[in-house]
């Protein structure tokens, strides 16, 4: 069974956490942090900047999207288990080829992938992972919606990943967001049976079904009511055959939706801009996929509904009414029941319908015009909404559909009048009791006049604002105006993405209308230039301390180890204080305390201090922590930026702190290691803490070098992906082992490779096995063989305390050549042998090891380092028949 520390680690120190983002599209991610991380603090862009359903469509650019938009009154919603699990294309043909709102709903934020951009692991890949799917929705027209479950890595059985998930919490989950969102359609991506492959996925195919029938029980989660959600009863649930995995019965209605017409505003057909919005998965993988000629084609099998579906119609919105004048019947009022209500939504409609007419005749007047009459009524009835007499339901449901058709027409009429708002702050970073700007710059880019009433900034609790004087009045076409307001932070404000809005309310043809936008700021991007940068309310100082991790041998004297802690400003002007080590009892620290100075905002002062350990310092390890004391208050967190152009800013603080671990470690002396660095691939530096010092080969070495000068070469994970140059000269590799190398190769996916053409015998990986279970047991194969005797004794203890796995992507079949050296299994399956092999060749040794080293030497696994370490010591122990 998985470890759970996650659970245990939240719930009792939840004051720990800082929530740095008050925008709603991730809430539900930030709820997941808080679910397994008491030590995380997430920061990121706030709602209208990470989503905007007309993102790409500004303008006159947008305008057909959004009075397309303006007649449909129905939403579909897709769930998935990961960011990139996602049937782009149908997303697109959802968003942008039938305009219905379209949400995707994850159920994690894929924290347990791989990485293939960076290094970033655990949140830090979820955010990552978050941010690269928000950046895909906004191809599809779709809205994201986190539902945080936390993704612990591969699964194989949706059992453990419901044990570990917690079967009424994601559940729970799921029912909310289907309560929030209303959708008319739910179309599920997995089934729930293996045929999904990863548990993950499986646990959510079967999560997605019971919430389509526990959404409508008010019985079920009745804690949603008193959050002020109502039940939903979804009308249809379809399966996605996203693989033609298994057979259905002959009697499900199936509906095939093709994903090779083209959208006319954008000359793109659904299928390709789905495949533009998932090359956004950049983290894994998938900006290398290209859209596939010819017809594409997405069944859909309809599993369940609430009313009988019209046979023989190949509609996926047959037997629902999508139309203005279908709110009527969605709240239980006939034609003649409210007359007036009627009315006004056939005069709705009929506004939505003139308004695409007059678009067509190229008639921007009449397009406004019409976009206004529809405001208008649309205001009358939310307003007088209480003369319809209606019980509260049918008034809170009514309500839902008014307000999202109001956001569309005013997100219609800004397009077509041409009237841009920005709303800028003087820096992208402010800290707590710092004053600073927001000016609102409006300009009225079309041809209309437009009277200004007035700007209000939305601000979070603490933010004091001043505005100066502006003279409203009309704006004609080409003017613009600008408003300043003088924001004060009070000293207790949030830590938080700012979630600042400046709101606009003018009115045009005497129709009011608002637009409101999120306070940006300018931001130097290396490869864009200036870009706009989402505010955040930051700590006046980050705290970070290096190394975050030490490797050490116990050793019988004291010994002295150098702690380096950068302080970086975040504050304008000169910032000074001081700083200080946390180290365990016994340890001593020189200096106590060290003074820092930073002249201005982004500057940044370098302190080192000496720790000497006791030499009767008997833990396995110990933590180390760096606090800066400013003005009374004392800091100790490092703001760690993700910044990517493909996904914006996103931050991560963590504490500021350094583990130092003590490992029970012989080396052999004077061994050579050249490695081929692979992705997100640390393996390097962390063998360079204990001593053991590797050149990376670069593609000259690799080319013209001489590998005979070293002992051992590594390929790092994935390396043969990764390095072009690695395929390329494979053969000169394999000639090193012949003379007498030895060749270590860390795992490769099935998709990086063929190990038999890489391997000097046949071998071959058909499928993905692995050992998911970090605590399986493990069996050593050849208790005999040095690579478990020298120079370090194995032991099943050194398989203790692994994370997240034991290995992965293991060799399927092999030549008779090749020696398995370990075996295990996860709970209930035939025991694994590939996931350590070695076959002699020429004079020298090849090794494939699939077991996850990179997450084991980050984590300071004792254990890992000692196997790690007579592996690439077998240039000088392979020929001994056993222990020393």
């Amino acid at each position: 069974m998985r470890q759970i520390e996650y659970f245990a680690a939240a719930g009792s120190t939840v004051s720990r956490i800082f929530l740095m983002s008050n925008a709603q599209v991730l809430m539900s991610l930030i709820r997941l942090i808080l679910f397994i991380s008491p030590f995380c603090m997430i920061q990121a862009p706030a709602m209208a900047t990470v989503f905007d359903q007309e993102s790409g469509e500004q303008g006159l650019q947008g305008l057909p999207y959004a009075l397309k938009r303006l007649s449909v009154v129905t939403s579909v919603m897709h769930t998935i288990a990961h960011p990139d699990d996602e049937n782009a294309g149908l997303l697109a043909w959802l968003g942008r080829g039938r305009h219905v709102r379209t949400i995707l709903l994850t159920a994690t934020a894929g924290e347990g992938g791989q990485n293939r951009i960076g290094t970033e692991k655990g949140e830090a890949l979820g955010i990552l992972r978050s941010g690269e799917l928000i950046s895909a929705c906004r191809y599809y027209g779709a809205k994201p919606y986190f539902a945080g479950a936390y993704d612990f890595g591969y699964s194989k059985s949706p059992v453990e990943t419901l044990l570990f998930w917690g079967h009424d919490y994601i559940l729970g989950e799921f029912v909310r967001g289907i309560r929030k969102e209303r959708p008319d359609i739910i179309i599920a991506r997995f089934a729930g049976t293996p045929e999904d492959g990863h548990g993950h996925h499986q646990a959510v195919g079967k999560i997605t079904i019971e919430a389509f029938h526990a959404a409508a029980d008010p019985t079920r989660f009745p804690e949603h009511l008193q959050e002020g959600l109502r039940p939903w009863q979804v009308k249809k649930i379809y399966l996605d055959d996203w693989s033609g995995r298994g057979q259905f019965p002959e009697n499900l209605s199936r509906h095939r939706i093709d994903l090779s017409g083209s959208d006319p505003y954008s000359e793109f057909t659904w299928n390709e801009l789905g495949i533009k919005g998932m090359q956004q998965h950049i983290s894994q993988g998938m900006a290398e996929i290209r859209p596939q000629p010819g017809t594409i084609r997405t069944m859909l099998h309809l599993l369940d509904g609430v009313h009988e579906i019209p046979g023989g119609s190949d509609d996926l919105f047959c037997g629902i009414d999508t139309s203005i004048m279908g709110i009527a019947g969605r709240i239980g009022v006939g034609r003649n029941d409210v007359p007036v209500l009627v009315r006004a939504l056939e005069q709705i409609q009929e506004a939505a319908g003139e308004a695409w007419v007059s678009f067509g005749e190229r008639n921007r007047e009449r397009v406004t015009m019409h976009i206004c009459r529809g405001l208008k009524e649309l205001d009358g009835l939310i307003r007088g909404i209480d003369a319809f007499s209606l019980d509260r339901v049918a008034s809170e449901e009514l309500l839902f559909y008014l307000r999202w058709k109001k956001r569309d027409f005013n997100h219609a009429l800004q397009r077509a009048i041409n009237l841009q708002v920005e709303a800028r702050a003087d820096r992208a970073c402010v800290t707590p009791g710092e004053t600073f700007t927001i000016t609102t710059a409006v300009h009225n880019n079309g041809p209309f006049p437009i009277k200004l009433n007035r700007v209000a900034l939305d601000v979070p609790r603490g933010w004091n604002t001043e505005n100066t004087e502006t003279n409203w009045a009309i704006l004609l076409s080409g003017d613009h105006v600008k408003s300043e307001n003088t924001v004060m932070l009070s000293a207790d404000v949030d830590y938080t993405g700012s979630g600042a809005t400046s709101v606009v309310e003018a009115v045009i043809n005497d129709t009011e209308f608002s637009l409101s936008r999120v306070v940006r700021a300018p931001g130097i991007n290396s490869s864009r230039g200036i870009q706009p940068r989402d505010m955040q309310v930051v700590p006046p100082v980050s705290v970070e301390i290096n190394p975050g991790m030490m490797i050490l041998a116990p050793d019988p004297e004291d010994r002295d180890i150098n702690i380096a802690v950068n302080i970086s400003s975040h504050v304008s002007g000169n910032l000074s204080g001081v700083v200080q080590l946390q180290a365990p009892g016994g340890w001593r620290v020189e200096p106590e305390l060290a003074r820092f100075d930073c002249e201005n905002a982004a500057g940044q002062d370098l302190v080192g201090f000496h720790v000497s350990i006791p030499r009767d310092s008997l833990s396995d390890s110990a933590l180390i922590r760096a606090e800066a004391i400013l003005n009374g208050q004392t800091y100790d967190s490092f703001l760690q930026s993700i910044d990517l152009d493909h996904i914006g800013v996103f931050h991560v603080s963590r504490p500021a702190e350094s583990k130092i671990q003590f490992v029970e470690l012989e080396r052999v002396a004077g061994l050579r290691v050249g490695y081929i660095r692979g992705l997100q691939d640390e393996i390097p530096d962390y063998l360079q803490m204990v001593g053991i010092s590797c050149d990376l080969l670069t593609e000259v070495n690799l080319e013209v070098g001489n590998l005979a000068e070293y002992d051992v070469i590594v390929a790092g994970v994935r390396a043969y992906l990764a390095r072009k140059d690695l395929r390329s000269n494979n053969d000169r590799l394999m000639e090193y082992v012949r003379n007498g190398g030895v060749y270590i190769v860390q795992y490769n996916k099935v998709d990086d490779w063929k190990p038999g053409e890489y391997l000097p015998y046949p071998a071959r990986m058909d499928r993905n096995e692995r050992i998911t279970d970090e605590n399986a047991p493990m069996k050593i194969l050849k208790p005999g063989h040095p690579v478990f005797c020298q120079p370090n004794k194995i032991t099943t203890a050194d398989f203790e305390g692994w994370i997240q796995e034991r290995g992965l992507y293991f060799l399927t079949t092999w030549d008779e050549r090749y020696t398995p050296l370990l075996s295990g299994s996860d709970p209930g399956e035939d025991p694994l042998m590939g996931g350590l092999l070695m076959a002699e060749y020429g004079k020298g040794l090849v090794v494939y090891t699939g077991l996850s080293w990179f997450r084991q030497l980050p984590a300071g696994i004792p254990g890992a380092y000692r196997l790690f370490a007579n592996l690439i010591s077998l240039p000088m122990t392979r020929h001994s028949n056993g222990p020393p």
